[in-house]
């Protein structure tokens, strides 16, 4: 019997539904946001969300959101992109 995790699960549709799309933080101006410190930097895509936001993956893998005006989708299929900086490479 194979036992699949929630975390498992969410890396998985993130690999093959959004293989090719992150999201690069473009801005915060609520310095609260999980996210504040990675603006200018590329975190996951997990799903399209809501009209307001998109969810995502924190580096410590818990799943948040990112608020659409704070980012924008960036189509890559650049294996090498680097998510929350080089600190996490």
């Amino acid at each position: 019997m194979m036992v699949v995790s929630a975390f498992s699960m969410t890396i998985y549709k993130m690999s093959t539904v959004f293989e090719t799309k992150v999201l690069l933080i473009t801005g915060c101006r609520d310095q609260s946001m999980w996210y504040s410190k990675y603006v200018g930097h590329y975190v996951p895509l997990l799903d399209d969300g809501n009209d307001t936001e998109f969810k995502s993956l924190e580096p410590s893998g818990y799943i948040n959101f990112v608020l659409r005006k704070d980012c924008m989708i960036i189509d890559s299929s650049d294996s090498n992109i680097k998510f929350y900086g080089s600190q996490y490479v």
